[in-house]
């Protein structure tokens, strides 16, 4: 796909002066063709490639309810990612999801790891009790 949009762009930048002033009917039907196929190319692959942003989803459920964890990127080049969980609907921290994904990695892998992350969800769930 790539290679067949720069096939003809370089077309067209070769002979890009004869264009600008068509004198040939056939050169000009020529041109539409060309402009029309790289339209078309460019259609395909946005479509093949969609600029919308998707969720992920975290495998650590959400602290307070256990509901699945949807992170957005962010739609703004130095926006922060969006993260909410689908239960609840409740807004999360960004750096305090990362946070707690940390720890429950940590769990995974020590039996201090653990602790620290019980510690961990018993602070989250209190914070989100009080926010409540």
């Amino acid at each position: 796909m790539h290679q067949a949009v720069a096939l003809q762009a370089r077309w067209l930048a070769d002979r890009i002066d004869r264009i600008a002033a068509p004198r040939d009917s056939a050169l000009m039907e020529l041109l539409v063709f060309v402009v029309t196929d790289v339209r078309s190319a460019v259609s395909g692959s946005l479509a093949a490639f969609p600029q919308e942003a998707r969720a992920s989803y975290s495998e650590l459920p959400h602290p307070g309810c256990g509901g699945r964890v949807a992170t957005f990127p962010p739609l703004r080049a130095g926006d922060a990612a969006a993260v909410q969980c689908e239960r609840c609907e409740a807004v999360l921290d960004e750096v305090e999801w990362e946070r707690s994904l940390v720890m429950a990695g940590a769990e995974a892998t020590s039996p201090r790891g653990r602790e620290a992350a019980s510690i961990m969800r018993h602070l989250n769930r209190k914070l989100l009790n009080a926010a409540a």
